[in-house]
């Protein structure tokens, strides 16, 4: 789905994308209808979801209980790639509502609750799958190799030197000034094997991720937390429990950049604490 300043898109149960008035749709649908009835039509009886964008604001319209699994993640991936704000969700129950949200990860949070079929088993009884608290920076079993590192986050890190400080889970990137998403610049081995962003099924942790690394870049100070989240990974849900710092510097082309790195620690346990 290409973005502009104004557009009105649909997604399908197959999670493809049709721009608003598009004829061929009311082709293979084998209906007469078109512009606002067929959309009307579409979001409440097939499942459809309708996005609306001006400049940085979005609407989203869908009847959840009728939106499939490639609708809702199609959804989910074009609503992560931008900084939407503010985003309103009109969703359909008993009768049309409207609800303004402030983040993206609140919608897909909202939309997760309520599409049939997306959150899986462990994710029931939990309604904080996702959880994370600062961490002192002297307590993080990350502080003093990152220290060490500092020198080797540049243009051009060395792989080697960086993949055995953080056992190869680190990555630097940068959020593009044109698009506003977050791209890869270099990664370790350890996050390539993983591609913790694209072999996530869990479209609400990709989000979260997201929106972490963006608060990480509006931060004055580097970010230390202990994370305990439940996701649906490639191989089936697993409960990740590690320690992850964010630094943002300033490398030679004057860019933003984000430093990450995670690593595990059985010993987390946020639910309990909660």
């Amino acid at each position: 789905m290409a973005r502009s300043d104004c557009e009105r898109w649909l997604i399908d149960r197959s999670g493809d994308t049709w721009r608003f008035g598009d004829p061929r749709l009311s082709h293979k649908l084998g209906t007469a209808l078109s512009g606002n009835e067929l959309a009307f039509f579409t979001t409440t009886n097939m499942g459809f979801v309708s996005v609306e964008y001006a400049g940085r604001r979005l609407q989203v319209r869908c009847r959840p209980k009728r939106v499939g699994p490639l609708t809702f993640a199609s959804l989910c991936y074009f609503i992560v790639d931008y900084p939407w704000k503010p985003i309103a969700l009109t969703l359909l129950s008993d009768q049309w509502a409207t609800r303004i949200y402030p983040q993206t990860s609140d919608v897909v949070e909202t939309l997760s609750r309520l599409v049939p079929g997306d959150t899986p088993k462990i994710f029931q009884g939990h309604p904080r799958p996702i959880m994370s608290t600062p961490v002192v920076s002297a307590k993080s079993p990350l502080l003093n190799k990152t220290l060490a590192m500092l020198p080797h986050i540049t243009d051009a890190p060395d792989y080697e030197i960086m993949d055995l400080a953080f056992g190869g889970r680190w990555s630097i990137g940068h959020f593009d000034a044109d698009t506003n998403r977050y791209v890869f610049d270099h990664m370790g081995t350890g996050f390539r094997r993983s591609m913790l962003m694209e072999t996530l099924n869990d479209t609400r942790y990709a989000a979260w991720v997201h929106d972490s690394r963006r608060a990480a870049l509006a931060s004055a100070e580097p970010v230390f937390e202990a994370v305990d989240a439940i996701a649906e990974t490639s191989s089936g849900p697993a409960r990740l429990c590690y320690h992850r710092v964010m630094w943002t510097v300033t490398d030679s082309r004057d860019r933003r950049i984000i430093f990450s790195a995670a690593v595990d620690d059985t010993r987390i346990d946020l639910r309990k604490a909660s």
